[in-house]
Formats: structure tokens, C-alpha cells, sequence
């Protein structure tokens, strides 16, 4: 009885605290404010808006934006695949769940301890970093173009899917864990036979998520000048060319739900 209330008194506090957070940033915002409606500014928006079309369609021009459409796919693949090659094994060595010393001396060795602690606190720097200035720092040693927001990307990427597997691994049943462990399974092993059959279906999800949100981070680099159809976007906008602009971000939209129709579809193929 004396659980349930610690526990009932926990979320309690949990739920006044986000809630006083709430209330305290609205208000902050609010006094901050300075927000007017103003009749002129509405009518130069409905005049800049009017000028996005009619939408550029030349046969020329929509195949440049199916080319530039084909490298933001390619550039979001290439960065979620590169960032996996480096995610799942870091998972692994960093989980708390398929840790031997954890699971048999119920502590970390001083060793196993210090590496986690390091491994977790340079993916919480890479998390903190928006994939705009991480691009923007290798444009300056590649240059402009595609492999800058690939880099970006993948290096962010690591952090995001390291953290989530490593929740993942470690929310799993700990008792085939351990045993599998007791007939003298390694890490790799643990991962494959336990984790993967009761927790894939997670991880594939995550994966398609992330894949998606890579195309949208893939756009928004090429402002940047990392190539693909949000350089071409940004081209267009600087140069008044909102027409262009329009069909770009028509393809834009369809963009998004193909990748929508393609990971779902790939889910279920998957399951």
C-alpha cells in the first residue's frame, strides 16, 4: 500500500511540476509578446502569396526537381544507414541490460562504469548540436554539396539512434538475458536471439521515423548549400523565382508522403 502511494505521489508531483513549468513559459512569452494585427501587413502577405502562382511546369524544370528530389532521398539514406553501421554497436556495448558484470555482480566494473559514462556524455554533445551547424562546419572543410549533409547528418544521427536502442535494449526482458548469458552467449548473440525478436518491431519503427526525418534535415541543409532540393528551393526564393518556389514545395509535400507510403509499406513487409 505504502508503494502505491509513493508511487501515485511521484507522478503527482511529476504532473504539478510540468505544469508550473507550463504556466511559467506561457507567461513569459506572453509579457515578451509583441504581437499586433495589422490590416496593412495581411494585405502584403496575400499579395506575396498571390505572386507564388501560377506554379512553374516546364518539362525542364520539374525533371531538375525530380533530380534534386532523388538526392535528398539519397542523401537521408545514406546518412540513416551510415549512422547504423556506428548506432548498433555502441547500443550494445553501452546497455546496462547485457552488461555481465551488472547482471552477475549486480554493479559495473570500474572499467564498464567510466566507458559508459564517456560514451554517453559525448552523445549528449552530439545531440545538442543542430545538424544546421554541424553542416556548416564541415561545408568548410568539403566544401558545398551533398557529402557535408551527409556527414551532418550521420554524426547527429549516431547520438539519436544510440540513445533510443540503448533504452530499447534495456527496456527488454531481462530474464532471457540472462539466460542466454548463463549458456555462455556473447553480447552479439544476446542482441540477436533475445533483444531483436521482442524488441525489432520498435527498432524498425524508429529507424523509418528517423529515415523520414532525415529527408525533411536533408531540405533544410541545402540552405545551406549542401545540395539537393532544399538548395535549389533556397536558389529560387533568392532569386524572386516564387513561381519555382511553388512547384518545389508541391514536390516537397509529395516527397513527404512518399516516404510516409514507403516506410509504412516497409513496416509491414518487415513484420
Amino acid at each position: 500500500m505504502n508503494e502505491i502511494v509513493k508511487n501515485l505521489f511521484k507522478k503527482f508531483f511529476i504532473l504539478i511540476s510540468l505544469l508550473v513549468t507550463l504556466i511559467i513559459s506561457i507567461d513569459f512569452l506572453i509579457s515578451r509578446s509583441t504581437f499586433e494585427f495589422n490590416k496593412l501587413s495581411l494585405s502584403s502577405f496575400f499579395l506575396f502569396f498571390n505572386d507564388f502562382f501560377p506554379m512553374e511546369t516546364s518539362l525542364d524544370f520539374i525533371k531538375d526537381v525530380l533530380k534534386n528530389s532523388w538526392i535528398t532521398i539519397s542523401i537521408a539514406t545514406l546518412s540513416v544507414f551510415i549512422a547504423l553501421i556506428f548506432a548498433f554497436p555502441l547500443s550494445i556495448l553501452i546497455s546496462k541490460n547485457i552488461s555481465f558484470s551488472f547482471n552477475f555482480q549486480n554493479k559495473m566494473t570500474s572499467f564498464s562504469f567510466l566507458s559508459r559514462l564517456f560514451s554517453r556524455f559525448n552523445l549528449v554533445i552530439l545531440r545538442s548540436l543542430p545538424e544546421l551547424i554541424v553542416a556548416i562546419f564541415f561545408i568548410r572543410i568539403f566544401g558545398l554539396g551533398e557529402t557535408s549533409a551527409i556527414f551532418a547528418i550521420s554524426i547527429c544521427y549516431i547520438a539519436f539512434f544510440t540513445k533510443v536502442f540503448t533504452e530499447i535494449i534495456e527496456s527488454s526482458n531481462k530474464k532471457f538475458i540472462v539466460n542466454l548469458m548463463n549458456n555462455g552467449s556473447n553480447k552479439l548473440k544476446i542482441f540477436l536471439y533475445s533483444i531483436l525478436p521482442e524488441c525489432g518491431d520498435k527498432i524498425i519503427a524508429y529507424i523509418f521515423f528517423r529515415w523520414e526525418c532525415a529527408i525533411r534535415t536533408s531540405v533544410i541543409l541545402g540552405i545551406v548549400g549542401a545540395g539537393g532540393i532544399g538548395q535549389q528551393l533556397d536558389l529560387a526564393i533568392k532569386m524572386s523565382d516564387l513561381n519555382e518556389a511553388s512547384t518545389i514545395l508541391f514536390f516537397l509535400f509529395l516527397l513527404i508522403i512518399f516516404t510516409e507510403f514507403v516506410s509504412k509499406l516497409l513496416i509491414k513487409i518487415m513484420r
